[in-house]
């Protein structure tokens, strides 16, 4: 059973229009007529790359939590620091605020970010998916907002430009660990589209309701 039409209809967040798109091909997009906004793209093998790069995003993160960061020599004073050092060290300073807030941004977001991505493409892969999950990917959508580690990353590389010069930096496993950490996360979200995943959601749910139906439909008639 076809999605029905207001289903196809999505609203072009740039100029408001409500625009009819059907089912796309790999590799297609449509754009809004009003704007030429691009309201969807269906990639080609979307979901096993938003899973793949899902999955080693994640395994990067928790690999970048617990090894060293960078290491800085001045003066013959070597200080390694770790990422979540970054952190604590707010803490001891007494800046709960701002601690909180730096351990959301570098690991509790975009850990949740990326499991909710993990967790709505092998749900889909599965065909193991109910209407909680449009839920799940609306949550998706706001979290992926407030996800700023590719923010705090770029910070750590001014940064470290502006050391340089008095001290000896060296990097360490968890930088790299971190940086590849970025790239899987933007290769997951260069293919994530939200309407392309909220359609299969629903076509799945559909086709699961309409499998009940039948089957109690069969029950009833035998009993």
């Amino acid at each position: 059973m076809p999605i029905d039409s207001l289903n196809n209809s999505i609203i072009c967040h740039q100029c408001g229009l409500l625009v009819n798109v059907p089912p796309l091909q790999d590799g297609c997009s449509a754009n809004c007529p009003r704007c030429a906004k691009i309201l969807t793209k269906r990639h080609r093998n979307a979901l096993d790359h938003v899973l793949y790069f899902s999955i080693s995003a994640l395994f990067c993160l928790l690999y970048s939590v617990w090894f060293g960061f960078l290491e800085m020599s001045v003066q013959g004073q070597v200080r390694q620091i770790t990422l979540m050092e970054s952190v604590t060290t707010l803490f001891s300073l007494q800046e709960m605020a701002l601690g909180t807030l730096m351990t959301v941004i570098i690991v509790g977001l975009p850990a949740i970010y990326v499991s909710l991505l993990i967790y709505l493409a092998s749900g889909i892969k599965l065909k193991r998916v109910s209407r909680h999950s449009i839920d799940v990917l609306r949550v998706v959508g706001y979290v992926r907002f407030w996800n700023m580690c590719e923010i705090f990353f770029l910070g750590i590389l001014v940064s470290m430009v502006k050391i340089a010069g008095l001290a000896h930096i060296e990097i360490g496993e968890s930088f790299w660990a971190y940086a590849f950490f970025n790239f899987f996360l933007f290769a997951a979200v260069m293919h994530f589209d939200k309407v392309q995943l909220a359609r299969a959601i629903r076509e799945l749910t559909l086709q699961s309701e309409q499998k009940g139906i039948v089957s109690t439909h069969e029950a009833t008639h035998v009993s």
